[in-house]
């Protein structure tokens, strides 16, 4: 017994020590100019990493990661990606994700995006592999920088809408996620999934930056989007509602997932209530996308979006 213990300290202290060597020397430099040019291509456009680290349990660390841009850079303080080994001991790959807003994010457990996704090793071999477990987290994780950043990118893209462009331009967001989606799939078919979704934007408001769009700011009482899921039937629950001063965004319905994800319908029902500033500033441009016709708007419309899940119809009632 004394000898099995004596090997296996040998080997836990072989195991450490080789460990820390891997990590002292390990060539930082060149893991990430190899993981910048990969993420620039993907991105579409150059990223800069301040540095690299490597930690136990088997994890990167990266620091300082900017996304340039003409009118905004998006700037994040680290992003942590590592492995769980006890899980293979089980044939499962359990990868997950962090990403620290801000130097305190750590201690204050605020300003904190967390994925985690667990993939079953036989199905690694597949062409299109499916997590069998996905769990995403956010603790008042700040939104204002990814949306600005969201934002101009989309409006400078050559396929920005050219109606709804130039209004985005003018319209600045903040807020923070709250987020707790638990997702299970018992095989690689979809209609097998099940758990829940909740997501919650906390302290979130909109206001103009131009100040010729007369919009005061719109700060939102209750911004929340929730659904369970059953046997790969998603059920949005009526209550999840956006409301501010001036707008009032609801949604309920269902999405029914099916092996074949051509196969797949949703029968969603929005309904929409816009007043005072913001109806006169935006109503007319939210009636030409969408109910595309002449005459007044009273600011109230419902919008049924139904049928195949990859072609779905949208038709739009007004209640003039």
């Amino acid at each position: 017994m004394k000898i099995l213990g004596r090997k296996l300290i040998y080997v836990v202290s072989f195991v450490g020590l080789f460990l820390i060597f891997l990590i002292i020397t390990f060539p930082f430099g060149l893991l990430k100019e190899a993981l910048i040019v990969p993420l620039s291509e993907a991105i579409g456009q150059p990223i800069s990493i301040e540095r690299i680290s490597v930690g136990i349990p088997p994890k990167i660390n990266v620091y300082a990661i900017t996304l340039p841009q003409a009118d905004t850079d998006l700037k994040i303080h680290k992003v942590q990606v590592g492995i769980k080994i006890s899980r293979l001991l089980f044939a499962q790959l359990h990868v997950w994700l962090k990403v620290f807003h801000h130097q305190e994010s750590r201690r204050t457990q605020s300003g904190i995006f967390e994925l985690h996704s667990q993939f079953q090793l036989t199905d690694l071999n597949t062409p299109t592999p499916l997590p069998r477990h996905i769990q995403v987290k956010a603790s008042h994780f700040p939104l204002t920088d990814i949306l600005d950043y969201s934002i101009h990118t989309y409006t400078n893209s050559p396929s920005a809408n050219l109606l709804v462009a130039p209004l985005l331009k003018q319209l600045s967001f903040k807020g923070f996620l709250q987020s707790d989606v638990d997702l299970h799939l018992e095989s690689k078919d979809v209609s097998t999934l099940n758990g829940h979704v909740k997501l919650s934007l906390q302290k979130f408001r909109f206001e103009s930056t131009d100040p010729n769009l007369m919009i005061p700011e719109q700060s939102f009482e209750t911004a929340q989007i929730r659904s369970t899921i059953a046997n790969g039937q998603i059920k949005i629950d009526p209550n999840s509602l956006i409301k501010a001063d001036d707008i009032v965004v609801g949604a309920k319905g269902i999405i029914d997932l099916k092996n074949q994800i051509r196969s797949s319908n949703l029968d969603l029902n929005v309904d929409l209530e816009m007043s005072g500033s913001i109806l006169n500033q935006l109503g007319v441009l939210v009636q030409m996308a969408l109910l595309r016709g002449q005459g007044e708007w009273n600011g109230r419309a419902n919008i049924t979006i139904e049928g195949p899940l990859m072609a779905p119809q949208l038709r739009t009632q007004s209640d003039n």
